[in-house]
């Protein structure tokens, strides 16, 4: 089973304790996009962890463990714009920075990402429902610093 970590942190963890085990200093992280992670898990050939800072982020206890939880998603309904609809945030600090940012106090609210894989299910057309995602802000870095290590990426199309 392929296991995608949401904290890139957390993955960088497990993959050096994974090498120190297995000797296997061959393996790496490599970036995956949430739509696919989040479809393969719903397919039962995956599993999507979510960050231990993000699950207390939305009232998990200290001791929870990530392992099997459900992936929370973070937003503020003050931070919708007309352009790209309510934004969600899978760090809950990368959501505390921009309401931050906009210097008044606002309310931050979790959403399971399964509730709203659902909702996005219930419209006609997903262009039209009102949500961005977010990625965290520390996974975009790692991805950089993999791209300026000449790693590429190329956009594959669904069925590709």
């Amino acid at each position: 089973m392929a296991i995608f970590y949401a904290d890139v942190e957390a993955a960088k963890t497990e993959l050096a304790a994974a090498q120190k085990f297995a000797g296997n200093a061959g393996s790496d992280l490599v970036a995956v996009g949430l739509g696919n992670a989040f479809k393969l898990a719903s397919e039962g050939q995956a599993m999507v962890v979510p960050g231990k800072s993000e699950l207390m982020a939305a009232g998990a206890p200290e001791d929870a463990q990530p392992m099997g939880q459900e992936v929370p998603l973070f937003f503020c309904t003050e931070l919708r714009t007309d352009e790209s609809g309510l934004p969600l945030f899978m760090s809950h600090s990368d959501c505390a920075a921009a309401v931050g940012a906009a210097w008044r106090s606002m309310e931050i609210s979790p959403l399971a990402l399964q509730g709203v894989v659902e909702q996005l299910a219930a419209v006609s057309d997903p262009e039209t429902c009102g949500f961005s995602f977010v990625p965290p802000t520390a996974s975009l870095k790692h991805i950089q610093q993999y791209l300026g290590n000449g790693i590429y990426m190329r956009e594959v199309k669904e069925g590709e």
